[in-house]
């Protein structure tokens, strides 16, 4: 516990790029009263690459709109409000419960995926579309079109989803879950570019890897989160499968290099050594869009 307050004092010396992250980070330790890891990883996961405050502003909300007590409520409220750069989340949520009757928890949970990050109520318009391409009837469709959209600004997602699907030849329900990871929050269809050369560079092969492309690259706007993955792995010298995947984590979505000097900065100052510090410090160097990764989102910190 020691480690975790001197970790915490620490990273207030992280350099300037790191900086929002961090400062969003004390915040909302402070906001929620955070002691224990459980409540320090809720803390850190509503700061992941967050460039203010506002994503503690915004889970405050969350919690006020949702009657929010007990932890999985939450949690849900963290998901809702990560990286967000105002209350757009909480309204965009309030939408979606309501343009899809949302009452029991899964249904709940689908609606703070869309709307994960949101700067609008687009994820839910998105997410409709979704629905309708896809011709979702059953769960497991309603939560691939979530995932799709999750905090989109358009219809993009949804059109670079078909685009993926076509390109990698998905039929099967896990790849087209990776179809849909590959465009979730999509602004175009570069996610799908991106997805093809990360297949390239690391011989992807088996199911774990092209996950791991996909993870690289959902939501790209270029290849650049390739580049920050080859870096990622040189300099953390990832050689076992969760090093690998926490580079990926580190770099998804990225728009060049930065999330890697940040980790590598985050990992000193705070000394960290065993993975769950290490998966923290990737979590907050990350410049991925929370929208999407909601497979990774238990998984972040244990």
């Amino acid at each position: 516990m020691k480690k975790l307050f001197l970790g915490l004092i620490l990273l207030g010396s992280l350099p300037i790029f790191a900086s929002d992250s961090v400062d969003c980070y004390k915040a909302a330790v402070k906001a929620t009263d955070a002691v224990y890891p459980i409540h320090l990883d809720r803390a850190a996961k509503i700061c992941a690459g967050a460039s203010s405050n506002a994503p503690v502003t915004c889970y405050k909300a969350a919690v006020k709109a949702t009657d929010a007590v007990y932890p999985i409520h939450l949690d849900r409220a963290a998901k809702i409000c990560a990286g967000a750069s105002s209350n757009a989340p909480v309204t965009c949520y309030e939408a979606a419960v309501k343009a899809t009757g949302a009452v029991y928890p899964v249904d709940l949970e689908r609606a703070a995926k869309i709307c994960s990050g949101a700067s609008s109520n687009a994820p839910v318009t998105c997410y409709k579309a979704a629905v309708k391409a896809i011709g979702a009837e059953y769960p497991i469709h309603l939560e691939r079109a979530a995932e799709i959209c999750s905090g989109a600004s358009s219809n993009a997602p949804a059109t670079c989803y078909e685009a993926a699907v076509k390109a990698t030849g998905a039929v099967y329900p896990v790849d087209l879950e990776r179809a849909a990871k590959i465009c979730s929050g999509a602004s175009s269809n570069a996610p799908v570019t991106c997805y093809k050369a990360a297949v390239k560079a690391i011989g992807a092969v088996y199911p774990v890897e092209l996950d791991r492309a996909a993870k690289i690259c959902a939501g790209a706007s270029s290849n650049t989160p390739v580049t920050c993955y080859k870096a990622a792995v040189k300099v953390t010298d990832s050689v076992y499968y969760y090093d690998l995947d926490r580079a990926a984590k580190i770099c998804a979505g990225a728009s060049s290099n930065t999330p890697v000097t940040c980790y590598k900065d985050a990992v000193k100052v705070t000394g960290s050594v065993y993975y769950y510090e290490l998966d923290r410090a990737a979590a907050l160097c990350s410049r991925f869009k929370r929208s999407w990764i909601e497979d990774s989102w238990e998984s972040f910190f244990y």
